[in-house]
């Protein structure tokens, strides 16, 4: 790909980071919540909270994040 359309290094790198982590958040906010709570609405606010946080932050941090969840959640896989 060119470098101005690549989704991982061009202008769209924030959002692909974004998503990403919107998506890998709510798996791993779903599963914590479903660990500590019993009450559906406890879960559900437990993914949202980690699904928000964790989109943002790998959407701010990009790479560096993503290498830092890998090497540090190796428990979760």
């Amino acid at each position: 790909m060119n470098g101005s359309n690549d989704l991982w290094t061009g202008p769209h790198h924030f959002w692909t980071h974004f998503w990403c982590g919107l998506i890998f958040g709510a798996g791993l906010g779903a599963w914590t919540g479903w660990q500590m709570f019993d009450s559906g609405w406890r879960i559900v606010a437990t993914l949202v909270v980690v699904a928000l946080v964790l989109a943002y932050s790998c959407g701010r941090w990009g790479d560096r994040l993503w290498r830092w969840l890998i090497e540090n959640l190796w428990w979760f896989s």
